[in-house]
C-alpha cells in the first residue's frame, strides 16, 4: 500500500523488520511476546491483540522464503493464518501483485515483505498487510470504497473485485507519479486479465489531498482505507468521507491500525486491528485547506457546463447508413480546408487562408481591446475585435479550456442568396454559398436526409436558405411554429425579428447544421448570437455562448475584465442565464474592489448590488463554517479515546 506522506528516514520501519536482521529481531520479538503474553494473562493486554502479535511473528519467519508465483504467495498467506477470507483470497489471485510492482522490483513481487520504491519515494506494503486491510474492511458487492494513498493501485484493484460491477472504487494520492502508476497498472490488468475485467467494477484514480473537502468525496463512501498514518487530531476529517448512513474507516493512527465504525445515528466505535508503522499523511495547514476550498468553489462558479451534441439524434438518417458520427467527421474534413470562409460578426465573409490576409474585409484577429457589453440585438457596436490572451490573474481553468476548445472547433457559415441559386449577395464576399452546399453534401454522404432547402429566413436586404426539418428538430421556436397546425406553419418564408443581424442568424444556422460555434467570434458578436439563441430556443447554443463569454472574461487583463463583468451580470439577468450569472457574480466577488472602482459598476442596479452583498455574506459564512469544521469534535461528539495495549 502506498504511503503518500514524504519519506522520513527516521521512520523507515515497515510493517515488519528487514530480512537481514530477522534473526536478532526474532529473538527480541519472542522475548517481547513472552512478556506481552504474561501481561495478557494478567488482563493488561486484550487476548486478540496478543494473538495478532504472535501471528506477525510467524510471518517474520515465513517471509524468509520467497514464493515462486502469486498463487504460492497467496497460499503462504493462507497457511500462516494471515489470510482467511475466501473473497479476499479470490481478489488477490485475480490481482497478481507482480502487475502492481515496478519492473525494477519484480524479483521482490512474490516476497511477503514491503517494497521501498526509492525513485518514486513511496512504499508498497507487504502482501500480508494488504490481506489484513482488505479483510478488516469487509468489502461487499455494491460497496462504495475510497483508497487514500492508492500508490501502486493494488488495494483499489482488489476492492473493485470485491465491490463488483454494482460498486464504486475511487483512489486518491498526492503524488502524480503514484496516480499515473495506479491508473496504468489497473488499465493493464483490465486488458490482460479477463477474470478481472469480468469481475471488477469501475475504478477512478485522481490526484487529491484527502484533507481538503471535495464534493466528489465527502460523504460518498461506506468503506475507506487509509494507507498512511493520520494524526489523531485530524481523524475526524477522514470520518467526514463516510456516508451519513455510516460505514467503516480503516486508518493507521500513531502506531495502531484502527477500524472505526460509524452507525446510522452518528455514533463512532473503534477497534484495534494491529500494531503497524506507516509513513505519515501529508497534512495541510488550516490556511491551505481554506484557500484550496476557495479555489475549488471559484473554479466551480466560473465553469460553464455544455451539454453533449445532439445533431446525429435530432436529424433523420437513412436506414442502415451506419452514419453515427460520420456527419461531424465529414464536416470536420470539409471545414478545415482553406477555401472555406469564416463568418465575421459584421456579416462579411473572412477567408481563413493566409493568401486572404490583405483583404479589405474586417479581420477577426485584430489585437484591440475586447468589449463585452450588454448589447441589444442590432447594436452598432459590432466591430469590437478579440484580444490575445493576457493577464496573470488566477482563472478557472475549466472555463478557460472550454473556451479555447470552442474557439478551435471547425465550422463554416450557412448562407444563401434570396434567389436560392449558387450566387451570393455581392456585399458578402465569396465562399459562403459553396460552404452551404458542402454542409448539405456532407450530410447526404453521411446518410442525413435533407434534400434541397425548402424555406428561407428573411431579414432586411438578405435571406438565408434552410431546411424546415433542421429548423423544427433543432430549435424550440421553429418546432412550436411549424407544428402548430395553423396556416403559417406551412409558410416557406420566416421573417427574422427586427434587430437580429445577418451575422447572428448565420451563426444560428451554422449551429443548427453543425452543433458548432463559428470560429473566432468576438465578444460583441457572441452576445448578438446569444440573443438569437435565446429567442429561437437552442439551449446548447446558449451554453456555448456562455462558455465563450466567460472564457473571454478570464483571458482579459484584470482592469478590463473588472469593467466588463457587471455587463455580463446584466446580460445574464436580462436573459435569465443561470450559468453566466453565477460566473459573473463569482468574478465580481473575487475582484470586488477592482470592479467597484471600474466604470462598469454603474451598470448595476440596486437589486443586483444587494444580491452581490448577499453572495459575499454567504461566502463569509461558508468559510467560517469550514474553519469550525476543522476543529476536532469535543464533548459528546468527541471520538472514543485510544485503548492502549500496554
Amino acid at each position: 500500500m502506498a504511503e503518500p506522506g514524504d519519506y522520513d528516514p527516521a521512520r523507515d520501519v515497515e510493517e515488519e523488520p528487514d530480512l537481514e536482521d530477522a534473526e536478532d529481531q526474532d529473538n527480541d520479538d519472542l522475548h517481547g511476546n513472552r512478556r506481552r503474553r504474561a501481561r495478557a494473562l494478567a488482563g493488561e493486554i486484550p487476548l486478540e491483540g496478543l494473538l495478532r502479535l504472535l501471528a506477525g511473528q510467524r510471518v517474520i519467519v515465513e517471509q524468509r522464503r520467497a514464493a515462486g508465483s502469486n498463487e504460492e504467495l497467496v497460499s503462504g498467506l493462507k497457511r500462516t493464518g494471515m489470510l482467511n477470507s475466501e473473497a479476499v483470497q479470490l481478489a488477490m489471485l485475480t490481482c497478481p501483485r507482480g502487475v502492481f510492482v515496478p519492473e525494477a522490483y519484480w524479483r521482490e513481487a512474490w516476497v511477503d515483505s514491503p517494497i521501498r520504491v526509492e525513485e518514486e519515494d513511496f512504499n508498497i506494503s507487504a502482501p500480508h498487510m494488504h490481506a489484513q486491510l482488505l479483510e478488516s474492511l469487509d468489502i461487499c458487492p455494491g460497496d462504495r470504497v475510497l483508497d487514500v494513498g492508492c500508490g501502486c493501485g493494488f488495494i483499489a484493484a482488489c476492492a473493485a473485485v470485491l465491490a463488483g460491477k454494482s460498486g464504486r472504487v475511487v483512489g486518491v494520492d498526492i503524488k502524480p507519479t503514484c496516480v499515473k502508476l495506479s491508473q496504468d497498472n489497473i488499465a493493464r490488468l483490465a486488458v490482460t486479465s479477463s477474470d478481472f475485467a469480468s469481475a471488477a467494477g469501475p475504478v477512478e484514480i485522481f490526484k487529491h489531498n484527502v484533507f481538503i473537502p471535495h464534493q466528489q468525496l465527502r460523504g460518498k463512501f461506506n468503506k475507506v482505507c487509509v494507507g498512511a498514518t493520520c494524526p489523531e487530531e485530524r481523524l475526524h476529517l477522514l470520518l467526514h468521507l463516510l456516508e451519513p448512513a455510516g460505514g467503516k474507516l480503516l486508518a493507521p493512527v500513531d502506531s495502531d491500525l484502527r477500524l472505526y465504525t460509524r452507525g446510522a445515528d452518528g455514533s463512532i466505535r473503534q477497534r484495534m486491528v494491529s500494531s503497524v508503522r506507516f509513513s505519515d499523511l501529508e497534512v495541510p495547514s488550516d490556511a491551505s485547506i481554506v484557500l484550496s476550498v476557495m479555489q475549488q468553489e471559484r473554479a466551480a462558479q466560473m465553469a460553464v457546463a455544455v451539454s453533449s451534441p445532439t445533431l446525429n439524434t435530432d436529424l433523420p438518417h437513412q436506414a442502415n447508413s451506419g452514419c453515427g458520427g460520420g456527419f461531424m467527421q465529414i464536416l470536420s474534413t470539409c471545414f478545415n480546408g482553406n477555401s472555406i470562409s469564416s463568418i465575421g460578426q459584421n456579416g462579411h465573409s473572412v477567408n481563413t487562408s493566409s493568401q486572404h490576409a490583405g483583404s479589405d474585409h474586417d479581420s477577426l484577429q485584430t489585437p484591440e481591446t475586447p468589449v463585452i457589453r450588454n448589447h441589444k440585438p442590432g447594436s452598432s457596436n459590432g466591430h469590437a475585435a478579440a484580444a490575445a490572451p493576457a493577464g496573470e490573474e488566477e482563472t478557472a481553468a475549466a472555463a478557460s479550456a472550454e473556451a479555447d476548445m470552442l474557439a478551435e472547433a471547425p465550422a463554416a457559415p450557412v448562407a444563401a442568396s434570396a434567389g436560392g441559386d449558387d450566387t451570393h449577395m455581392s456585399d458578402h464576399g465569396t465562399g459562403s454559398s459553396s460552404a452551404v452546399k458542402q454542409v448539405w453534401q456532407a450530410g447526404a454522404a453521411a446518410g442525413l436526409v435533407l434534400g434541397e432547402p425548402d424555406c428561407e429566413l428573411l431579414g432586411p436586404g438578405w435571406s438565408l436558405q434552410a431546411h424546415k426539418q433542421v429548423l423544427k428538430s433543432r430549435a424550440a421556436h421553429f418546432r412550436a411554429r411549424l407544428s402548430s397546425g395553423m396556416r403559417d406553419a406551412h409558410d416557406c418564408q420566416h421573417k427574422v425579428p427586427e434587430g437580429f443581424t445577418l451575422a447572428a442568424m448565420q451563426g444560428l444556422l451554422l449551429y443548427l447544421y453543425t452543433d458548432q460555434l463559428p470560429p473566432g467570434l468576438e465578444p460583441a458578436a457572441v452576445v448578438e448570437l446569444l440573443h438569437a439563441a435565446a429567442y429561437y430556443g437552442t439551449p446548447r447554443l446558449i451554453e456555448l455562448c456562455e462558455a465563450s463569454l466567460v472564457g473571454e472574461l478570464l483571458r482579459l487583463p484584470l482592469p478590463a475584465a473588472a469593467a466588463e463583468a457587471p455587463h455580463l451580470l446584466c446580460l445574464a439577468d436580462e436573459l435569465g442565464l443561470a450559468q453566466l450569472r453565477r460566473a459573473a457574480v463569482g468574478f465580481i466577488a473575487q475582484h470586488y474592489a477592482d470592479v467597484q472602482a471600474s466604470e462598469g459598476w454603474a451598470a448595476l442596479d440596486k437589486a443586483q448590488v444587494e444580491a452581490l452583498a448577499g453572495d459575499l455574506a454567504g461566502q463569509l459564512a461558508r468559510l467560517t463554517g469550514l474553519l469550525r469544521d476543522l476543529e476536532p469534535p469535543s464533548g459528546a461528539a468527541a471520538l472514543p479515546k485510544r485503548r492502549s495495549w500496554w
